[in-house]
């Protein structure tokens, strides 16, 4: 009655292969920030052969190779990610600053305004 069901979870989905990745990276829109980051760091990497393993190599250092490679292209979405939520707490305050610094703005110019009241009231009295 109070037992609580087991849900059995489907198996984790297959990595992409190494193509597949690069064709997904090809065929993105420019409107898309996370591919078009990843474009550019792999273009400014080298061309697909210099990236890649040569055949030449043991599966096992092909397997390496392309989990490195997985593994830097992961460090560098982190660190995009990372950085996009630093932009968009600065953008943030920035605002906030902003808004404060009309606040102050439009204070000293009240105070301005006064104190010109005042020195014409002074002025007149002599």
């Amino acid at each position: 009655m109070f037992r609580s069901k087991t849900t059995e979870l489907p198996p984790c989905p297959q990595r992409p292969s190494w193509e597949d990745m690069e064709e997904d990276l090809r065929n993105s829109k420019k409107s898309d920030v996370v591919f078009n980051f990843a474009k550019t760091t792999l273009d400014s990497k080298g061309s697909q052969e210099e990236r890649r393993p040569s055949n030449a190599d043991s599966e096992a250092t092909e397997a390496g190779s392309k989990d490195a490679s997985e593994e830097e292209m992961f460090q560098l979405a982190v660190e995009f990610v990372e950085r996009n939520d630093s932009l968009i707490a600065s953008a943030e305050k920035l605002a906030e600053e902003s808004e404060r610094l009309r606040e102050v703005s439009e204070s000293l110019r009240e105070t301005v305004e006064e104190v010109k009241k005042q020195a014409l009231v002074a002025i007149d009295g002599c």
